[in-house]
Protein backbone atom coordinates (compact mmCIF):
# COMPACT_ATOMS: atom_id res chain seq x y z
CA UNK A 1 0.00 0.00 0.00
CA UNK A 2 1.36 3.41 -0.94
CA UNK A 3 0.43 7.01 -1.60
CA UNK A 4 -0.84 7.70 -5.11
CA UNK A 5 2.05 8.98 -7.24
CA UNK A 6 1.82 11.73 -9.85
CA UNK A 7 2.82 9.28 -12.60
CA UNK A 8 0.08 6.84 -11.62
CA UNK A 9 -2.42 9.71 -11.44
CA UNK A 10 -1.48 10.67 -15.01
CA UNK A 11 -1.96 7.08 -16.11
CA UNK A 12 -5.40 6.90 -14.46
CA UNK A 13 -6.49 10.11 -16.14
CA UNK A 14 -5.45 8.69 -19.53
CA UNK A 15 -7.93 5.82 -19.10
CA UNK A 16 -10.80 8.26 -19.42
CA UNK A 17 -10.11 8.21 -23.18
CA UNK A 18 -10.89 5.27 -25.47
CA UNK A 19 -7.41 5.32 -27.03
CA UNK A 20 -5.66 4.52 -23.75
CA UNK A 21 -8.32 2.08 -22.51
CA UNK A 22 -7.60 0.09 -25.65
CA UNK A 23 -3.83 0.49 -25.29
CA UNK A 24 -3.73 -0.78 -21.71
CA UNK A 25 -6.83 -3.00 -21.91
CA UNK A 26 -8.11 -1.51 -18.65
CA UNK A 27 -11.07 0.56 -17.50
CA UNK A 28 -12.16 2.69 -14.56
CA UNK A 29 -14.98 2.16 -12.07
CA UNK A 30 -15.79 5.14 -9.86
CA UNK A 31 -17.77 5.63 -6.67
CA UNK A 32 -18.46 3.61 -3.55
CA UNK A 33 -21.52 1.65 -4.68
CA UNK A 34 -20.15 0.58 -8.06
CA UNK A 35 -16.71 -0.27 -6.69
CA UNK A 36 -18.18 -2.42 -3.93
CA UNK A 37 -20.27 -4.30 -6.53
CA UNK A 38 -17.19 -5.05 -8.64
CA UNK A 39 -15.08 -6.03 -5.64
CA UNK A 40 -17.78 -8.36 -4.33
CA UNK A 41 -18.29 -10.00 -7.73
CA UNK A 42 -14.57 -10.59 -8.29
CA UNK A 43 -15.09 -11.07 -12.04
CA UNK A 44 -12.57 -8.49 -13.19
CA UNK A 45 -8.91 -8.49 -12.18
CA UNK A 46 -8.01 -5.44 -10.09
CA UNK A 47 -4.94 -3.61 -11.37
CA UNK A 48 -5.19 -0.65 -9.00
CA UNK A 49 -7.44 0.49 -6.16
CA UNK A 50 -7.33 4.18 -5.31
CA UNK A 51 -9.14 5.56 -2.30
CA UNK A 52 -9.04 8.01 0.54
CA UNK A 53 -7.48 6.76 3.75
CA UNK A 54 -10.84 6.97 5.52
CA UNK A 55 -12.62 4.87 2.86
CA UNK A 56 -9.97 2.15 2.97
CA UNK A 57 -10.01 1.91 6.76
CA UNK A 58 -13.83 1.67 6.72
CA UNK A 59 -14.18 -0.87 3.88
CA UNK A 60 -10.89 -2.76 4.06
CA UNK A 61 -12.84 -6.00 4.41
CA UNK A 62 -13.98 -5.72 0.76
CA UNK A 63 -10.36 -5.35 -0.39
CA UNK A 64 -8.98 -8.63 0.91
CA UNK A 65 -8.55 -10.09 -2.58
CA UNK A 66 -6.60 -7.01 -3.75
CA UNK A 67 -2.81 -7.25 -3.49
CA UNK A 68 -1.60 -4.53 -1.10
CA UNK A 69 0.94 -3.38 -3.69
CA UNK A 70 -2.03 -2.34 -5.85
CA UNK A 71 -3.70 -0.19 -3.17
CA UNK A 72 -3.12 3.55 -3.44
CA UNK A 73 -4.15 6.14 -0.87
CA UNK A 74 -4.98 9.62 -2.15
CA UNK A 75 -6.26 12.86 -0.69
CA UNK A 76 -9.45 14.53 -1.90
CA UNK A 77 -7.60 16.82 -4.31
CA UNK A 78 -5.94 13.89 -6.09
CA UNK A 79 -9.20 11.92 -6.11
CA UNK A 80 -10.85 14.87 -7.85
CA UNK A 81 -8.04 14.99 -10.42
CA UNK A 82 -8.35 11.26 -11.09
CA UNK A 83 -12.13 11.32 -11.43
CA UNK A 84 -14.62 12.39 -14.08
CA UNK A 85 -17.28 12.95 -11.42
CA UNK A 86 -18.30 16.50 -10.51
CA UNK A 87 -17.80 15.57 -6.86
CA UNK A 88 -14.68 13.59 -6.04
CA UNK A 89 -15.43 9.93 -5.20
CA UNK A 90 -13.84 8.26 -2.20
CA UNK A 91 -12.74 5.25 -4.25
CA UNK A 92 -12.07 4.15 -7.82
CA UNK A 93 -10.83 0.92 -9.37
CA UNK A 94 -8.69 0.19 -12.41
CA UNK A 95 -9.80 -3.19 -13.77
CA UNK A 96 -8.70 -5.44 -16.61
CA UNK A 97 -11.17 -5.57 -19.49
CA UNK A 98 -12.95 -8.86 -20.17
CA UNK A 99 -14.83 -9.49 -23.42
CA UNK A 100 -16.30 -12.62 -24.93
CA UNK A 101 -16.13 -13.79 -28.51
CA UNK A 102 -19.19 -12.74 -30.50
CA UNK A 103 -19.84 -16.37 -31.48
CA UNK A 104 -20.30 -17.25 -27.79
CA UNK A 105 -23.17 -14.79 -27.51
CA UNK A 106 -24.72 -15.75 -30.85
CA UNK A 107 -24.73 -19.44 -29.93
CA UNK A 108 -26.21 -18.90 -26.45
CA UNK A 109 -29.63 -20.40 -25.81
CA UNK A 110 -30.96 -17.15 -24.37
CA UNK A 111 -31.97 -13.70 -25.65
CA UNK A 112 -29.30 -11.15 -26.51
CA UNK A 113 -29.31 -7.53 -27.65
CA UNK A 114 -27.35 -6.25 -30.65
CA UNK A 115 -26.80 -2.50 -30.43
CA UNK A 116 -26.26 -1.11 -33.92
CA UNK A 117 -24.32 2.17 -33.77
CA UNK A 118 -25.90 3.20 -30.46
CA UNK A 119 -23.55 6.07 -29.67
CA UNK A 120 -24.81 7.48 -26.39
CA UNK A 121 -22.88 5.73 -23.56
CA UNK A 122 -25.72 6.34 -21.11
CA UNK A 123 -28.10 4.49 -23.43
CA UNK A 124 -25.68 1.58 -23.81
CA UNK A 125 -25.21 1.30 -20.06
CA UNK A 126 -28.98 1.31 -19.57
CA UNK A 127 -29.37 -1.45 -22.15
CA UNK A 128 -26.79 -3.59 -20.32
CA UNK A 129 -28.66 -3.04 -17.06
CA UNK A 130 -31.99 -3.97 -18.70
CA UNK A 131 -30.43 -7.09 -20.22
CA UNK A 132 -29.31 -8.14 -16.75
CA UNK A 133 -32.71 -7.41 -15.17
CA UNK A 134 -34.63 -9.51 -17.68
CA UNK A 135 -32.24 -12.45 -17.84
CA UNK A 136 -30.59 -11.85 -21.22
CA UNK A 137 -27.33 -13.66 -21.88
CA UNK A 138 -25.42 -10.71 -23.28
CA UNK A 139 -25.08 -7.60 -25.41
CA UNK A 140 -23.32 -7.38 -28.77
CA UNK A 141 -22.32 -4.06 -30.28
CA UNK A 142 -21.22 -2.95 -33.73
CA UNK A 143 -17.97 -1.02 -34.09
CA UNK A 144 -19.86 2.27 -34.43
CA UNK A 145 -21.44 1.94 -30.99
CA UNK A 146 -20.14 3.41 -27.74
CA UNK A 147 -17.26 1.59 -26.03
CA UNK A 148 -18.50 -0.90 -23.44
CA UNK A 149 -15.90 0.43 -21.00
CA UNK A 150 -16.63 4.12 -21.42
CA UNK A 151 -16.99 5.58 -17.92
CA UNK A 152 -20.62 6.58 -18.50
CA UNK A 153 -21.47 3.07 -19.74
CA UNK A 154 -19.89 1.53 -16.65
CA UNK A 155 -21.67 3.96 -14.34
CA UNK A 156 -25.15 3.66 -15.90
CA UNK A 157 -24.95 -0.15 -16.10
CA UNK A 158 -24.89 -0.15 -12.27
CA UNK A 159 -22.75 -3.26 -11.84
CA UNK A 160 -24.52 -5.35 -14.51
CA UNK A 161 -21.22 -5.75 -16.40
CA UNK A 162 -20.44 -8.34 -13.73
CA UNK A 163 -23.11 -10.66 -15.13
CA UNK A 164 -23.82 -9.75 -18.75
CA UNK A 165 -21.52 -11.10 -21.47
CA UNK A 166 -20.35 -8.46 -23.92
CA UNK A 167 -18.67 -8.66 -27.33
CA UNK A 168 -18.04 -6.65 -30.48
CA UNK A 169 -19.65 -7.94 -33.68
CA UNK A 170 -17.23 -7.36 -36.56
CA UNK A 171 -19.14 -9.26 -39.25
CA UNK A 172 -22.90 -8.91 -39.74
CA UNK A 173 -22.84 -11.98 -41.98
CA UNK A 174 -22.15 -14.16 -38.94
CA UNK A 175 -25.68 -13.49 -37.66
CA UNK A 176 -28.32 -16.26 -37.89
CA UNK A 177 -30.93 -14.10 -39.61
CA UNK A 178 -33.88 -16.31 -38.72
CA UNK A 179 -33.38 -15.26 -35.08
CA UNK A 180 -32.79 -11.57 -35.72
CA UNK A 181 -35.58 -9.21 -34.67
CA UNK A 182 -35.54 -5.57 -35.77
CA UNK A 183 -37.91 -2.67 -35.14
CA UNK A 184 -39.60 -0.58 -37.80
CA UNK A 185 -42.85 1.34 -38.22
CA UNK A 186 -43.79 -1.18 -40.91
CA UNK A 187 -43.43 -4.13 -38.52
CA UNK A 188 -45.98 -6.32 -36.79
CA UNK A 189 -47.40 -5.23 -33.43
CA UNK A 190 -45.17 -6.49 -30.62
CA UNK A 191 -48.29 -7.67 -28.78
CA UNK A 192 -48.71 -10.38 -31.46
CA UNK A 193 -45.07 -11.41 -31.51
CA UNK A 194 -44.17 -14.80 -30.00
CA UNK A 195 -40.41 -14.74 -29.40
CA UNK A 196 -38.32 -17.90 -29.57
CA UNK A 197 -36.01 -18.94 -26.75
CA UNK A 198 -33.00 -17.04 -28.07
CA UNK A 199 -33.91 -14.02 -30.21
CA UNK A 200 -31.26 -11.50 -31.25
CA UNK A 201 -32.94 -8.13 -30.78
CA UNK A 202 -31.40 -5.26 -32.75
CA UNK A 203 -31.53 -1.77 -31.26
CA UNK A 204 -30.67 0.96 -33.76
CA UNK A 205 -28.87 4.27 -33.78
CA UNK A 206 -30.58 7.08 -31.86
CA UNK A 207 -31.17 9.17 -34.99
CA UNK A 208 -31.20 6.73 -37.91
CA UNK A 209 -32.57 3.52 -36.42
CA UNK A 210 -31.44 0.08 -37.57
CA UNK A 211 -29.24 0.10 -40.66
CA UNK A 212 -30.67 -0.91 -44.03
CA UNK A 213 -28.62 -4.14 -44.39
CA UNK A 214 -30.03 -5.52 -41.16
CA UNK A 215 -33.58 -4.47 -41.95
CA UNK A 216 -33.43 -6.24 -45.29
CA UNK A 217 -31.95 -9.45 -43.89
CA UNK A 218 -33.92 -9.77 -40.64
CA UNK A 219 -36.72 -12.36 -40.76
CA UNK A 220 -38.77 -10.65 -38.04
CA UNK A 221 -39.76 -6.98 -37.97
CA UNK A 222 -41.82 -5.69 -35.05
CA UNK A 223 -43.43 -2.43 -34.01
CA UNK A 224 -44.07 -0.85 -30.61
CA UNK A 225 -47.29 1.04 -31.27
CA UNK A 226 -47.97 4.42 -29.67
CA UNK A 227 -50.94 6.70 -29.32
CA UNK A 228 -52.25 8.12 -32.58
CA UNK A 229 -52.22 11.52 -30.87
CA UNK A 230 -48.54 11.38 -29.89
CA UNK A 231 -46.15 14.20 -30.65
CA UNK A 232 -42.96 12.17 -30.14
CA UNK A 233 -41.50 10.72 -33.34
CA UNK A 234 -39.75 7.84 -31.59
CA UNK A 235 -38.90 6.23 -28.26
CA UNK A 236 -35.56 6.49 -26.52
CA UNK A 237 -33.54 3.36 -27.35
CA UNK A 238 -33.21 2.45 -23.67
CA UNK A 239 -36.98 2.65 -23.21
CA UNK A 240 -37.43 0.53 -26.32
CA UNK A 241 -35.05 -2.08 -24.90
CA UNK A 242 -37.05 -2.23 -21.68
CA UNK A 243 -40.37 -2.75 -23.44
CA UNK A 244 -39.02 -5.51 -25.68
CA UNK A 245 -37.12 -7.25 -22.86
CA UNK A 246 -40.22 -7.27 -20.68
CA UNK A 247 -42.26 -8.76 -23.54
CA UNK A 248 -39.68 -11.51 -24.10
CA UNK A 249 -39.35 -12.26 -20.40
CA UNK A 250 -43.12 -12.50 -19.96
CA UNK A 251 -43.55 -14.70 -23.02
CA UNK A 252 -40.73 -17.10 -22.12
CA UNK A 253 -41.88 -17.33 -18.50
CA UNK A 254 -45.15 -18.86 -19.70
CA UNK A 255 -43.45 -21.60 -21.72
Amino acid sequence: MQSLSKNKLKYIRSLHTSKYRQKYNNFIVEGHKSCIEFLKAGIFEVEELVSTDNWFKTYENYCKQVDHSKINIANEVMMAEASQFKSAPEVLLILKQEQSDSSQLIQANAPIFLVDDVQDPGNLGTIIRIADWFGFYGVLRTNGSADFYNGKVVQSSMGSLNRIKIAVLDDLNSLPWDRVVALDMSGSNIANWQPGHHPIVVLGNEGNGVRKEIMEAAKQIILIPGSEHRVAESLNVGVTAGIIANHIYSALSKK
